[in-house]
């Protein structure tokens, strides 16, 4: 039986924020020395007029910057935003700005996550549209990078990675980034593959991701679970504040169920240690 760690947030910057880290954020955001302000969990920064902020959260390891949206309509719609083929190189250089190195992201979205070869980012837009009498006019107002944290090359399920939108001219429109740094808690044995189905049978694991268009399952009528394949992953556990938590790992299963009306893909998510380790 082999063993699994299980991992601790420490009450920390994010990422390593030396001055050089935070001054490139303030470059990167057009802040000076005067927009600066100290808070109850890091630093924050905000321009006179209230249109740009920009947070650290040093207990959290999270930093937020945000802008207050221009107005849009059929007359004024934005100009230069970046092609979508030229997010993911823009995403590139703002992470090695921060201090994030891109041996640490994946895409949330794709099959193999975490493996060689996969797009590290997930792309998306929002889409406004406008009728002028019967003409349709569209209109994106920016394009978004998302990312999960990798670690021990293994992917960070719900609570840390991030996001950056690129506006007009290839602007910054905002970013949003969890990050705490990490320690050792402790080592876990893993489960066998027969533990893992005993753990299934008696409502250890839990129903992940379905496809949008499937019905809800009725696990009482399920007649079989076929498991494709299996995928390691660990999952942000909040402690009771801001600063601590863990992260605990599992088992992202690759299944088709057969719910009594046809089969259909699911993903469970298994436990993959036993509590009690070293």
């Amino acid at each position: 039986m082999g063993c699994r760690r299980e991992l601790q947030f420490i009450g920390s910057c994010p990422i390593n924020f030396q001055v050089k880290r935070i001054a490139n954020l303030m470059n990167l955001c057009s802040f000076k020395d005067q927009d600066k302000k100290e808070t109850a969990e890091g630093l924050g920064f905000q321009t006179a007029d209230g249109s740009r902020k920009l947070l650290i959260s040093f207990p959290s390891g999270k930093i937020h910057y945000e802008i207050k949206s221009p107005r849009y309509g059929p007359t004024n719609l934005t100009l230069g935003v970046p092609l979508t083929i030229e997010v993911p190189k823009l995403a590139e250089d703002f992470l090695k700005k921060v201090g994030i190195n891109l041996f640490e992201i994946t895409n949330p979205f794709v099959e193999g996550v975490g493996m060689k070869g996969t797009p590290r980012f997930h792309l998306s837009e929002p889409l406004q549209i406008y009728f002028v009498g019967k003409t349709q006019i569209t209109n994106i107002e920016y394009r978004t990078a998302s990312f999960w944290r990798l670690v021990d090359q293994i992917p960070v399920f719900v609570g840390e990675g991030g996001q950056v939108s690129f506006g007009e001219h290839g602007r910054i429109r905002g970013f949003s980034i969890t990050w705490p740094k990490l320690q050792l808690d402790k080592w876990h044995p893993t489960l066998t593959p027969a533990m893992m189905i005993e753990s299934i049978r008696t409502g250890g694991a839990v129903q992940g991701f379905l496809p949008m268009d499937s019905s809800p399952i009725n696990w009482r009528n399920a007649k079989a679970l076929i498991v494709k394949n299996a995928s390691p992953r660990y999952y942000a556990e909040i402690g009771g504040n801001s600063s601590s938590g863990r992260l605990v790992p599992f088992a992202a299963l690759n299944a088709k169920v057969d719910a009594g009306y046809g089969m259909m893909p699911v993903e469970i998510h298994c436990p993959i240690i036993e509590e009690g380790g070293e």
